[in-house]
């Protein structure tokens, strides 16, 4: 079981949030979030724990005890990561779009008629390429 822990103080450790959830139960792990560019604690975490029931016990018995004056706010996360793999939380897949539903007219610039073979105003074709216009004699 994933549970949230917020309103953490930002000097506490991952280590000592261990320490807290072990009165309780296993803990398989513990971690306290911290922002990227100033290497400090974002004031929250989360803990796993494998058992269930010492999970809720932990959250019921945790949830607004006063750690540094601040009480926590403790839950069971609303997100399950698939066990043995880390998730972002998007679809492996995306999920294919509707055939016919959609349609180009918003690149079509010939007012709803039938875009000819050339978008170019001289005819030419379009090519990404870059052509050589200066040559040697």
């Amino acid at each position: 079981m994933e549970i949230f822990v917020g309103n953490l103080p930002l000097a506490l450790r991952k280590w000592e949030l261990q320490e807290i959830f072990e009165k309780y139960g296993v803990v398989s792990s513990a971690t306290v979030v911290i922002d990227y560019d100033t290497k400090q604690s974002k004031g929250y975490g989360f803990v796993k724990m494998p058992d269930r029931l010492q999970g809720l016990d932990a959250i019921a018995s945790l949830h607004g005890r006063e750690i540094d004056g601040v009480p926590l706010m403790v839950n069971e996360t609303k997100f399950q990561r698939d066990e043995g793999r880390e998730s972002s939380g998007r679809p492996e897949k995306p999920a294919p779009l509707p055939k016919g539903k959609f349609s180009n007219d918003r690149y079509d610039k010939s007012g709803g008629k039938k875009a000819s073979a050339s978008r170019k105003p001289d005819g030419g074709s379009t090519s990404f390429g870059k052509k050589n216009t200066f040559r040697k004699k």
